[in-house]
């Protein structure tokens, strides 16, 4: 048996925040990458109260698991010599030293795979969205989401100049990350994935227009190129490739619920993209862009947008690879973790098998598309597709 201690820490304008509950999702499938919601008891210092505010506010903190083994009987008795435990043989073992040192000899951290493991740790960076104080409780529910709520908000106020065709694709988004902040930098590639976007350009002449916002101007350019830009948690921007799976797998071998469902509604074998937008002269104009897993699909999946340049192809069968994978859906709970036992980050992207109990056969296997995590809870909801 494990010991698992859970720590979340919260905090806004540098002060430490008193958190009641709360969860925090990770999702591929939308933007913000992140979301969260936090209850708080809503605090007295100006700066805490300042950063709650929806104009610009952010909430820092992060949650943290450290794993030990309980303290046994054994391990007292060996404390003490190996002799029958009395409360003198116990008292001259333990004199002088500090809790912390009594705690560090009783306890070990605990791996069934290695003898030491490192504690699991969310750090997160979110940005505020909507702040309720409850006068009467003393509290305050803040509801948070990833950086990429920027980009929503950053609208071009005049037409930007037209790029030609040829354009790499992560120079682009790292310009408009950019523009939007200066701070804001496009990390290097994940090389935890199997395949990283070092090479992908444009594929037709694209303009930046006033009045489009910068997530609204890179989507459609992003899907065409397969691939999409996510800010993790803590604040780190990177592209990935779309549907992306990393290289190792999770198991979770001591779930609390385990369910498997299929839902014909999300699934489809073919996709029709339909775009229609004005050019420059004021022409309506319209492209589409198709993509089929075989010659006689059985139900196409189309999606219209409107006002959005055809960006060329290549995002039809970014999203085929998605839909292919939505009939089965698996949902696994379990005890709040953020690595793996070998310290690999648990965040979509990755492969994961479940099973009931350790020892068991893997009843489940899929890669990752989201996951929740609950306090006081210390509740963990991870959703795959097989």
């Amino acid at each position: 048996m494990v010991m698992s201690l859970h720590t979340l820490i919260v905090s806004a304008g540098g002060v430490l925040l008193e958190p009641i509950q709360g969860d925090l999702t990770i999702d591929e499938r939308r933007s913000p990458y992140t979301q969260a919601r936090f209850e708080v008891v809503t605090p007295t210092n100006s700066d805490a109260l300042a950063a709650l505010n929806v104009k610009g506010g952010e909430v820092r903190g992060y949650a943290r698991v450290d794993y030990r083994d309980p303290v046994t009987a054994e391990k007292v008795t060996r404390l003490a010599g190996g002799q029958p435990v009395t409360c003198a043989k116990l008292t001259a073992a333990l004199a002088g030293r500090t809790f912390g040192a009594v705690t560090a000899q009783l306890s070990r951290w605990s791996n069934p795979y290695m003898t030491e493991r490192t504690a699991g740790m969310l750090p997160f960076r979110l940005v505020v969205t909507r702040s309720t104080p409850d006068p009467i409780k003393g509290t305050t529910e803040v509801e948070l989401s990833s950086l990429e709520v920027r980009l929503t908000d950053f609208r071009r106020l005049t037409d930007g100049a037209t790029i030609p065709a040829g354009k790499a694709v992560p120079e682009l988004v790292a310009e408009v990350l950019a523009a939007v902040d200066s701070t804001y930098v496009l990390g290097p590639v994940d090389e935890r994935y199997e395949t990283v976007p070092t090479y992908f350009v444009t594929s037709q002449e694209v303009q930046w227009r006033v009045g489009v916002s910068a997530w609204d101007f890179l989507d459609p350019i992003m899907q065409a190129a397969g691939v999409t830009l996510q800010c993790t948690p803590d604040g780190a921007w990177r592209l990935v490739r779309a549907n992306a799976a990393t290289f190792y797998t999770v198991s979770f071998d001591r779930v609390t619920e385990l369910e498997a469902r299929e839902d014909r509604d999300q699934w489809g074998d073919a996709v029709l993209l339909i775009y229609r937008w004005r050019d420059s002269a004021g022409v309506q104009q319209q492209r589409t862009d198709y993509a089929a897993a075989n010659a006689s699909p059985r139900k196409t999946i189309v999606i219209e947008h409107r006002d959005v340049p055809y960006p060329g192809p290549g995002a039809a069968v970014t999203i085929l690879d998605r839909v292919q994978r939505l009939a089965r859906e698996i949902t696994i709970e379990a005890v709040s973790a953020y690595e793996g036992v070998f310290g690999q980050p648990i965040r979509p992207g990755i492969a994961v098998a479940a099973s009931s109990q350790p020892g068991a056969v893997i009843s489940e296997q899929g890669r990752a598309t989201a996951m929740r995590w609950e306090w006081p809870k210390n509740r963990m909801t991870i959703t795959a597709r097989s």
